[in-house]
């Protein structure tokens, strides 16, 4: 309404329409103040010609029917009246019958080619099928601080390199590969040995000083051909940090093996699914902690669908991270890394070019050589996966969204780290 007398005082053509000749008190206040110039008009079995004609002819609709406290089922004349639009759409906060909360969408619903969203994005548009539902998104500034949209709901940070620099470490260049850590792989298994080869190429990516490979023996030969740099015998070096799960197969003497060394540890893939049958282990690891399960993987960790984690991705990440004190880092294309302490992240950056078998072993074997080389567990998870997402970006332009395999992504990884010197 108050966009309506806006764009009459700019001299342009406006209706309003609405659902009921019952509206809220800012409403009300609002209509009564309604620039003379602008029609409106109850929408009704008496008028629905009038607006289908209206809407047809008009260039541009804004969709302000319902906002962030909708949810369960549009009612049928908004329905009836959404379907009738066929022309550019702006929504305002979000498309109508779409859950601000959780990212369903209500039957009915109408696609926007654009939304405007008030002081900052909401969790349905990170989530699907709300997503697609949303057109380009801009955030506009209304006036309401961080510190109100922190204590009013669900708050993370979308990864920017400005995010990322605040975690990067300084790398002296007075130096060795000692300085910057020995990372251990405890991946691999005869059937998944390309796991174990794609989330050691990640870990070289890292700038980590040495890689130690332990895989069994038929899986190090094809390992020795392809990363010569990686250790693969016995060595006297203690590592500063883990990686276990890609390719593994659920081997729990593995894992547990892992968890009583007591280091910085990244868990992925089979050692989560460990970790999903026998809750009380991850207990008895006290360090530094990262797990990176996809939302199948996630649902095993607590017990639910993925239906279920994909409707509550941001509460779903940041209670686990809490109550079990690991950075978790749930993979999606909006992929949301929540902290111990309660911060929350996503990352926009990346596209379906990364959605390939190996992609997650590369993002493993890269953050666990952060972790390794020096970086605290947040921000290997929050700078491993924003690299990620910006090397698809530029293979994207290189080699097209089908073109590219996680091999060309792990050559990448290292190119977008910010430089910090301190």
């Amino acid at each position: 309404i108050c966009l309506s007398s806006l764009l009459a005082k700019k001299g342009k053509r406006v209706t309003v329409i609405l659902l009921s000749e019952t509206q809220s008190r800012d409403s009300e206040y609002y209509l009564e103040k309604l620039e003379k110039s602008v029609e409106k008009f109850v929408f009704s079995p008496e008028t629905e010609e009038k607006a289908k004609e209206l809407l047809s002819q008009s260039d541009v609709a804004v969709d302000c029917l319902f906002g962030t406290g909708f949810h369960g089922s549009l009612p049928e004349n908004a329905k009836k009246l959404l379907s009738y639009i066929n022309i550019p759409t702006v929504a305002c906060d979000l498309p109508s019958g779409i859950s601000s909360d959780t990212g369903e969408v209500a039957a009915g619903a109408h696609k926007a080619c654009k939304t405007v969203t008030f002081a900052a994005k909401k969790p349905c548009h990170f989530l699907f099928p709300a997503k697609d539902l949303c057109g380009d998104i801009t955030v506009a500034d209304i006036g309401i601080s961080d510190e109100i949209i922190k204590e009013n709901g669900v708050f993370a940070e979308i990864i920017t390199e400005k995010t990322v620099s605040a975690f990067v470490p300084e790398r002296p260049e007075n130096s060795n590969k000692g300085t910057f850590g020995t990372l251990l792989s405890v991946c691999g298994s005869e059937n998944m040995p390309g796991a174990a080869l794609l989330a050691l190429r990640g870990a070289m990516s890292s700038g980590v000083g040495l890689c130690i490979a332990k895989s069994p023996e038929k899986v190090k030969n094809i390992l020795c051909a392809a990363v010569p740099e990686a250790i693969y015998g016995e060595t006297s070096r203690n590592p500063s940090a883990i990686l276990v799960g890609c390719g593994l197969t659920k081997d729990k003497e593995a894992v547990m093996s892992v968890i009583d060394r007591g280091l910085p540890t990244l868990f992925d893939a089979d050692a989560i699914n460990v970790i999903a049958e026998n809750g009380d282990i991850l207990k008895k690891h006290t360090a530094e902690k990262i797990m990176t399960p996809h939302p199948a993987e996630m649902a095993r960790l607590i017990g639910k669908d993925v239906e279920y984690i994909e409707k509550h991705r941001f509460e779903v990440a940041s209670s686990y991270a809490k109550k079990n004190n690991t950075v978790l880092l749930l993979k999606g294309r909006y992929t949301v890394i929540a902290i111990p302490d309660g911060r929350l992240f996503v990352s926009e950056d990346g596209n379906s070019g990364l959605s390939k078998g190996g992609s997650g072993d590369v993002l493993s074997g890269f953050i666990a050589g952060l972790l390794a080389s020096g970086f605290s567990a947040a921000g290997a998870a929050v700078c491993g996966v924003f690299c990620q997402g910006r090397a698809a970006e530029y293979l994207l332009c290189e080699k097209g969204v089908r073109g590219f395999t996680p091999t060309d992504v792990a050559g990448l990884l290292g190119k977008f780290i910010p430089d910090n010197k301190k």
